[in-house]
């Protein structure tokens, strides 16, 4: 009896110690490939298309660990600094066999359409911070699951930066239909892309009443500013409601998609 006692009293050393060890390996084999240098993260490129912004980061994992990793997660959440949820993302990687390796991209996507509908087009105007989210979780041997997440903030450029119209004279006849006024319409892209688009000028008295409009072709590179002369054309039978106040309505389309806003003049 007294043997059968110690017999299982060493069976339950042993596999204990075993429990341990496998612990112990399965914990230190993600941390042995990136004390290694096994995992690796590229450099975040930004592309624009179907009116939504796309920031694509390519990683690599060498599985040189004692184990396999199996339901690989990655997911990244896209928010403004008060909370609101922009957009999410998620790739994932069924199972990285032990000595295997993997080539994939991350994609975080920031939609314009989900800018707009959820009342966040303040970004198109104004300089702020976007809250990008991000957490990893995996199992390793099929068994023990692993998770680390975090959060940082990165700057955002709005592409539509401080937008204004400068009144230059007073409306002047043009024929016997129409005044003209010469106006300077400016803002600055902030934004890492292209701005190339059609943009429509209303311009309305502090009645909101409709004065007339301008219609151009607009170009704009990431980091310049648009500071260009425009004609707005008055109807004859309107110009006596012409104050040299008012409010601007801008509809602009391209492949950004349609963003409209509206700003004072004269103020």
């Amino acid at each position: 009896m007294k043997q059968s006692i110690r017999a299982l009293g060493w069976a339950s050393k042993i596999l204990w110690i075993a429990a341990a060890s496998f612990m112990i390996m399965a914990l230190y084999s993600p941390l042995k490939l990136v004390l290694e240098g096994q995992i690796e993260i590229g450099s975040p490129q930004p592309s624009f298309s179907n009116q939504t912004i796309t920031i694509s980061i390519p990683f690599f994992i060498n599985n040189t660990g004692f184990f396999d990793i199996s339901d690989l997660n990655v997911i990244t959440s896209v928010g403004d600094p008060n909370g609101t949820l922009i957009s999410e993302s998620t790739t994932s990687v069924k199972n990285i066999q032990r000595g295997g390796r993997i080539n994939e991209t991350h994609a975080i996507s920031i939609g314009i359409n989900d800018v707009v509908s959820k009342n966040l087009t303040y970004l198109l105007f104004e300089d702020s911070v976007i809250v990008l989210g991000g957490s990893v979780g995996f199992r390793i041997a099929h068994v023990i699951p692993l998770q680390a997440s975090t959060s940082v903030n990165m700057s955002w450029g709005a592409p539509f930066y401080h937008p204004s119209i400068r009144l230059m004279d007073l409306p002047e006849p043009y024929n016997s239909t129409h005044y003209e006024i010469s106006a300077r319409l400016s803002f600055e892209n902030h934004s890492p892309f292209d701005i190339d688009g059609t943009l429509r000028l209303e311009v309305f008295n502090e009645k909101k009443e409709f004065l007339g409009l301008w219609i151009g072709e607009i170009r704009v590179l990431s980091g310049g500013d648009y500071d260009e002369p425009v004609t707005i054309f008055i109807p004859s039978v309107s110009i006596f409601m012409f104050s040299g106040r008012g409010e601007a309505h801008v509809h602009f389309e391209s492949f950004m998609g349609i963003i409209d806003w509206r700003f004072p003049y004269g103020q």
